[in-house]
């Protein structure tokens, strides 16, 4: 079968090339998917971030460096062709979206711990359904670890992204109210995904935004967290959501908490219960309740291309890889 590995190279054109490799042996707990879409996460992306001067940032280097020889892609959703001895609740011919963890998805064919995957919800395309398992484990993990509740008034820093846009519809789900943050070009997007307010950072400054909030999220968390505690309300929380940087904020948010009832917090995709969390946001989005926002669409022999578009364009939604290689 055909891949793409991340091989040697500065660039996504250099870096991703399509390569053979043999089709993964199932274990017994398995389940072999033909994969139909991949998407991007921001894992995906890391290792080729530039900054204004076109450098590499020593994050993005050593992304690049634990991320050579590997198959990029942690999302997908395809059809099974082959099912573990230890498998009950799925058989070759089910439609499924599928995690992998962090790897291994941008195949032909992919070998899925069979916890991880999840029948496909019928309203949903395989390009929809494979944008859903990590934003969508993210986002709901997020939500549930700062407690929101029905009545409550949250924030969602970076509304229309890949985590943001799936952290407003599931604020929406649990019955709160959501105000979303966002740039000028993704207010009607933040707006779709059931934001009552949204706030257009580049015209208005949202720490001064009026009354305070139960849960803050910061699916882009680039503010000091002294900004998002001050607009927490008695009691409230914030979560931080992401890459390293989030993470930073997350160690220094429990110190930052001390002496008094706000919260400060990070939630990070790595370490989620990622099986309970994909099961509960997929029948959120059989029910209806949560629908990913594919941006764009790229065949799976366009990946460097992909990874290009991400890197240039702030992220309004996921962008996907459908898989337009030969049956092996």
């Amino acid at each position: 079968m055909k891949a793409i590995v991340h091989t040697a190279g500065a660039s996504p054109a250099e870096a991703l090339q399509a390569v053979e490799r043999a089709v993964p042996t199932l274990r017994a707990n398995e389940v072999l998917v033909r994969v139909k879409a991949a998407a991007l996460s921001a894992g995906d992306t890391a290792g080729f971030a530039r900054d204004e001067r076109g450098r590499a940032p020593l994050a993005a280097r050593f992304a690049g460096l634990i991320g050579r020889g590997t198959v990029p892609g942690g999302e997908l959703a395809g059809i099974v062709e082959a099912v573990g001895t230890d498998v009950a609740h799925l058989r070759p011919g089910d439609e499924v979206l599928a995690c992998t963890g962090t790897s291994g998805a941008w195949a032909e064919c992919v070998a899925v711990d069979a916890r991880l995957a999840c029948r496909k919800p019928a309203r949903l395309s395989f390009e929809q359904a494979a944008s859903l398992p990590v934003g969508g484990i993210t986002a709901l993990g997020a939500v549930r670890k700062a407690g929101v509740e029905a009545g409550q008034r949250v924030l969602v820093y970076g509304s229309s992204g890949g985590v943001g846009l799936f952290a407003v519809q599931c604020a929406k789900a649990a019955g709160a109210h959501v105000t979303g943050v966002c740039s000028t070009r993704n207010l009607e997007a933040a707006r779709m995904a059931g934001a009552e307010r949204v706030i257009d950072y580049t015209k208005e400054d949202f720490a001064q935004a009026e009354g305070r909030y139960n849960a803050i999220i910061g699916a882009n968390g680039c503010n000091p967290l002294g900004v998002y505690r001050r607009l927490l309300a008695a009691g409230g929380t914030y979560v931080a959501v992401g890459d390293a940087k989030q993470g930073m904020a997350g160690l220094a948010g429990p110190v930052r908490s001390l002496g008094s009832s706000k919260r400060l917090t990070w939630f990070a995709f790595p370490f989620a219960p990622q099986a309970s969390l994909l099961a509960e946001v997929t029948a959120l989005a059989a029910a209806g309740a949560v629908t990913p926002f594919v941006e764009a669409v790229y065949p799976l022999s366009a990946a460097a291309d992909a990874v290009a578009h991400v890197a240039r364009h702030h992220a309004q939604g996921k962008t996907v890889l459908v898989n337009d290689f030969s049956r092996p």
